[in-house]
């Protein structure tokens, strides 16, 4: 029975991994790029205007 149950888990989260939608990824990237972007510019100007 709590190999049945396992198995079944395991062919869900093998099914579901194809269900998950590009766009959406494709804009979390996004984000995080842009973030990560922005704190980094801010961080240089800042270090530059703290040294002169």
């Amino acid at each position: 029975m709590l190999i049945q149950q396992v198995e079944s888990i395991g062919s869900m989260n093998v099914e579901s991994l194809g269900k998950i939608p590009l766009m959406p990824l494709i804009l979390l990237w996004l984000a995080y790029a842009l973030l990560g972007w922005y704190l980094a510019a801010h961080q240089i100007i800042w270090l530059v205007g703290a040294f002169r």
